[in-house]
């Protein structure tokens, strides 16, 4: 148990220890870009270019600028959007964390309940042509990108299956029937990886 405690210490260290190194290297790379996020605004006065810049405290020195997104990121909050003025981006970020874990817990599904069932398929007819199919299924499942299969997905449920879906594919919030648009994006994700579970099962 000491042991287990002490393994589990020590990768929560190297995990902050990267988190801090990672951020600090890309905010640095950032800040080596010339010019800033204002520049292709022509029509602003340097008072107005100004004003942008103290307001997003970009006219800080560079150590106080880290010091201050540090302390923001730990209270949550992301800064404004530098596209929509105003807005907040913790709440946008949510908002579509929201739609990826929605993606990906029907992603799971399909992982878990497609590959035990071909899995338990094969296992049950060992070395006959049902075991076969599924092996075989399940080597050529394993070995198509997702990209692929996402691409194929968008022909078969966006044109053949076109009453079922409406030929709407994406899901997004506010979407009246979600489950209509999620299945591509589930299926794509999940195919590949129930492939190698029905392999493990089997």
């Amino acid at each position: 148990m000491r042991g287990t405690l002490l393994y589990i210490g020590q990768r929560l260290i190297l995990i902050a220890i990267t988190t801090v190194l990672v951020s600090s290297i890309v905010f640095l790379l950032l800040h080596q870009i010339p010019g800033n996020a204002f520049l292709n605004e022509t029509r602003q006065s340097p008072q107005t270019l100004a004003a942008e810049l103290h307001h997003y405290g970009l006219d800080l020195p560079l150590q106080q600028q880290y010091v201050n997104w540090v302390q923001n990121v730990v209270h949550g909050d992301l800064g404004e959007s530098l596209v929509n003025r105003g807005v907040k981006i913790t709440p946008l970020l949510i908002r579509e964390t929201s739609v990826s874990a929605t993606v990906g817990f029907f992603a799971l599904l399909v992982t878990i309940g497609l590959g035990l069932l071909l899995g338990v398929i094969a296992a049950l007819r060992q070395n006959t042509w049902v075991d076969y199919v599924a092996s075989s299924t399940a080597v050529v499942g394993y070995s198509i990108p997702s990209f692929v299969l996402a691409i194929f997905g968008l022909l078969v449920f966006g044109h053949y299956f076109f009453i079922w879906t409406q030929g709407t594919v994406f899901y997004s919030p506010g979407f009246t029937n979600p489950l209509t648009q999620v299945e591509v994006p589930a299926l794509a994700l999940g195919l590949p990886y129930a492939s190698y579970v029905a392999r493990l099962t089997r």
